[in-house]
């Protein structure tokens, strides 16, 4: 796999001094020589997208505008065409200040045919291909050469070592080759193959000189001035066609091989697109590169590279296969990337002008790096930029800009689109800097100075509200704000529970510690002005001790469960396969607790953590009983629970042959409590055990089926009447989807669910690069979209009523706000947030799909970030131990902070 070039922009904001000087073995600079930095990098985008290069060339006193930078693992390739390139491969301890290029081998050769005579007219190169870094992806380096009529060649300034000699001459088979370097005179001969006459017509039938014939295996050839030419195939049968200049081609033609009959290949009409290529700066862009979209039929999109038929002065001509509709898509280094509306030609071919086409250098950010102890500027740093949330894995490559500073510690990192970003900067010893960075409009945002401190050690204990030491933990840091941050340093607690020190830069960070599962997400800050820093971790949890009684008599024997009083696992796949359309999905999943129930009907459960929680008790006889309990936060609690109650027995069916389905029953106490979520049989019947007095919403669901409104239930002093939920048949729908930051801004990778009118959950994947999904197999009826954002937040749209068939539906997301949730009184501090649901108007709880929701802690400062929240209208409902909060909250657009303040009961 090559590495691509996705060069971010370095703009100097002040005049370059000493960075790395390229010169010949006479100590003469040598300007236009090419460097390629690549740094190695650990994150999940490059494991899936590879590393991101920095590209610049010498000026006239052949320097650079920037330094080495001194990472182990980082390689610098240094290429000029009249001298062998310079390969380095960094080991972390120093940065090269100059490099000299040397002249480098000469190979010469000669090339013959059949019966040893000279050939000639041929293309000759010699490629060298580097292993970079450590994860086997190759950098190639190119020396190319024409065949004298003679058959000699000759190529200058290679590189020592073996390299890949590659031999096309028309009317023979190509060859390739290994030769070592330095090596005495080439001598080879080139199979003849099956040769095979062509002839080339245009669409009247006149000959079509100057015409191009590819053939599968063989050297391209062109037509004579009567449109004839001859061409050795592999194979009879080989599949060729014939291109014209002005984008004309014919039709796959099978060859048949060895023959002197003149075999005839016809051209149809040009079918092409034409357009201009310009940028909103002004600016040429560099080396673009076209990728071809074709719709195929209902299935879905397909993608080709493509190279222009011609291209000159910005505008270019792209040949068009015979199917459509199309569109093309523009990439270019340091721009934004660029994608036409579908267009379709007649079926008479022609060409379609798609008149100016202008790539947008989009966001970005500048700044200068200085050291935080001496102010000095810091040359060499590396500065990136990559997306957050699913959007870096939609966009991969174009998610990322990447550059380092100059002789000044300045930099410009652009062309990245909307949204928001993880920055960070790295220099030789000092620790990493990351932070969230949030471009909100394409233009570059002004950082002013950023300061590299030298590191701040942590250490610190974890333990559990009796002082008990937590064993064998992970305590991992990551940068506050980040969505998905990856954790800068990590640890283990030792057999005490103590960690550390873990060696990190000043700022502000969350710490999570993590067990089986994950226990505690605090934030914390790191001082500047502190060596070290001492950091206690108390696990607030509670040891439950409960009994089990059945009418006031104690049960013996059976298991019970706790777990968090949610709705249920929410999640949002991060990637579908296209045949199975099976997801993978990325979710928050419930803990649970469990342990069992003694003789005399006592439980025992270790580590439950304060708030609302459920109980499922799981009897000897198979009986499933479910309450919910209110767990305290204190060190230990007793809890008693009495499992007598009602039977409530049930029927789904379809509303017209009251037929019994199989599906989805789910109860729902006024609290949101899930008290019971299982399947119906096939006859359609289902039954709850022991269901206690009170007020409860039924929800059933099945496929091919709208989603039942919710049924009220009353259970009181009396048994259940029977309840019987009908359902009615759904068409199949088909959803095409765009989301967009603003009317003509597309939102790429946004973490979107579809859900229906219950807020059950159908679908739910991540935006494409142009902001689009398409969602096929959904039931007809009443659906919303919500969208989890690193820069927009988490929103909902209106209901969208789904029609039978196909349906077109867009989303305009708005700035969210900055969540906070206060707790002022002091026990506060390192206790957990608990329960927390945002319900909108329609009913349905946007907090699962918060950037924080999972054993989220307290700060010293009594207060948690969660996210970031649309606008809207929600009801709030929070528990946390001893504090509760219930309002109406109306929301506006932001950017800006929303508080919510929790207060005792």
């Amino acid at each position: 796999m090559k590495t691509a070039v996705i060069a971010a922009c370095v703009l100097l904001s002040a005049p370059a001094m000493a960075g790395l000087k390229v010169g010949d073995v006479n100590g003469r600079p040598i300007q236009g020589a090419t460097v390629t930095i690549l740094i190695e990098s650990k994150n999940l985008a490059t494991a899936v997208f590879g590393d991101q290069p920095v590209v610049d060339a010498t000026d006239e006193r052949g320097t650079l505008p920037f330094e080495i930078p001194r990472f182990a693992g980082a390689m610098v390739v240094v290429d000029h065409k009249d001298f062998a390139p310079a390969i380095l491969a960094l080991d972390g301890t120093r940065s090269p200040s100059s490099i000299v290029l040397h002249q480098g081998a000469t190979l010469s050769g000669l090339i013959t045919g059949d019966g040893h005579a000279p050939l000639g007219l041929g293309k000759v190169c010699a490629i060298q291909i580097v292993t970079t870094l450590q994860n086997a992806r190759t950098f190639d380096v190119k020396r190319c050469g024409t065949v004298a009529g003679d058959g000699t060649w000759t190529l200058s300034a290679l590189p020592p070592g073996t390299v890949r000699l590659e031999i096309g001459v028309p009317e023979y088979l190509p060859l390739a080759t290994a030769v070592s370097l330095p090596a005495e005179k080439w001598i080879g001969g080139l199979e003849s193959g099956l040769r095979a006459f062509l002839h080339v017509e245009d669409a009247a039938g006149r000959p079509a000189p100057r015409a191009t014939i590819e053939c599968d295996g063989a050297v391209p050839t062109t037509t004579d001035s009567d449109g004839n030419a001859r061409i050795a195939v592999p194979t009879s049968g080989s599949k060729c066609r014939a291109f014209a200049a002005d984008g004309a081609m014919s039709p796959e033609f099978a060859v048949q091989a060895p023959s002197a009959v003149l075999q005839t290949l016809r051209l149809k009409r040009a079918r092409s697109a034409t357009a201009t290529l310009v940028t909103n700066d002004a600016s040429n862009p560099s080396a673009p590169r076209f990728t071809l979209l074709e719709k195929i039929g209902s299935i879905g999109e397909r993608a080709t590279s493509v190279e222009p038929v011609s291209s000159h002065d910005g505008t270019f001509r792209i040949r068009l296969p015979e199917e459509g509709p199309h569109a093309i898509r523009v990439e270019a280094s340091g721009l934004l990337p660029l994608t036409t509306e579908w267009f379709s030609l007649p079926p008479g071919g022609g060409t379609a002008d798609l008149g100016i086409l202008v790539l947008r250098r989009g966001a970005g950010i500048r700044g200068q790096i200085l050291h935080a102890s001496t102010q000095a500027p810091l040359a060499g740093a590396v500065v990136s930029l990559e997306a957050q949330g699913r959007a870096r894995i939609v966009l991969g490559r174009l998610g990322k800009a990447q550059t380092v500073t100059d002789s000044d510690g300045s930099f410009t990192v652009a062309g990245v689109a909307i949204g928001s970003y993880r920055m960070r900067v790295a220099w030789r010893d000092l620790p990493p800097l990351e932070t969230a960075i949030d471009l909100r409009d394409e233009s570059v945002l002004a950082l002013g100075t950023i300061a590299l401190h030298p590191g701040v050690r942590i250490s610190g204990n974890v333990h559990r509200n009796d002082h008990a030491p937590w064993i064998g933990a992970r305590v991992e840091l990551v940068s506050s704000r980040l969505f998905d941050g990856e954790p800068l340093a990590a640890a283990s607690t030792a057999a005490d529970g103590s960690f550390g020190p873990i060696t990190i830069a000043p700022g502000s960070y969350r710490l999570l510690v993590r067990g089986d599962d994950l226990l505690a997400d605090q934030e914390i800050e790191v001082p500047s002005d502190e060596d070290s820093i001492d950091v206690d971790v108390r696990i607030r949890s509670t040891r439950v001790t409960g009994i089990i009684r059945d009418g006031g008599v104690p049960v013996s024997g059976g298991e019970v469960l706790l777990r968090k009083a949610a709705r249920g696992d929410l999640g949002v796949a991060v990637a579908k396969n296209p045949r199975s359309e099976k997801q993978l999905w990325s979710g928050r999943s419930d803990s649970h607790f469990g342990g069992t129930v003694n003789g005399a009907g006592v439980f025992t459960v270790d580590d439950v953590p304060a708030g609302r929680m459920v109980l499922e008790y799981f009897g000897r006889s198979g009986e499933r009983v479910t309450r919910a309990v209110d767990v305290p936060d204190d060190v230990e609690a007793s809890i008693a629970i009495d499992i007598d109650g009602w039977r409530l027995q049930g029927r789904v069916d379809d509303v017209e042959t009251e037929t019994g389905l199989e599906g989805k029953v789910e109860v729902v106490d006024g609290e949101g409590t899930v008290f019971f979520r299982g399947s119906t049989r096939f006859s359609g019947d289902f039954s709850i055990d022991r269901l206690p007095p009170g007020s409860y919403n039924v929800v059933a669901s099945a496929d091919g089926y709208r989603t039942s409104d919710p049924v009220q239930l009353v259970v009181g002093n009396e048994a259940p009447p029977p309840l019987r939920v009908r359902l009615s048949r759904a068409a199949d729908a088909t959803l095409d989807l765009v989301v967009k930051r603003d009317p003509d801004t597309p939102a790429a990778g946004v973490a979107v669910a579809i859900v229906d009118a219950v807020g059950r959950q159908l679908r739910a994947f991540p935006t494409l690069a142009n902001g689009r999904l398409h969602a096929t197999g959904l039931s007809a009826g009443t659906i919303h979209i919500i969208w989890s954002d690193p820069l927009a937040g988490v929103g909902i749209s209106a209901p969208i009523q789904l029609r039978s068939g196909p349906q077109d539906a867009s989303v305009v997301l708005e700035p969210g706000k900055d969540l906070i949730v206060h707790c002022e009184a002091a026990e506060c501090s390192g206790a957990r947030l608990g329960s927390l649901a945002f319900t909108n108007e329609h009913g349905i709880d946007l907090a699962p799909f918060l950037h924080r929701m999972r054993a989220v802690v307290y700060s010293d400062r009594g207060a948690a970030y969660l996210g970031r929240l649309a606008p809207g209208s929600y009801d709030v409902a929070a528990n946390s131990g001893a504090f509760r909060l219930t309002q109406h909250l109306e929301l506006g657009s932001g950017p800006g902070e929303v508080d919510l303040v929790l207060k005792r009961r």
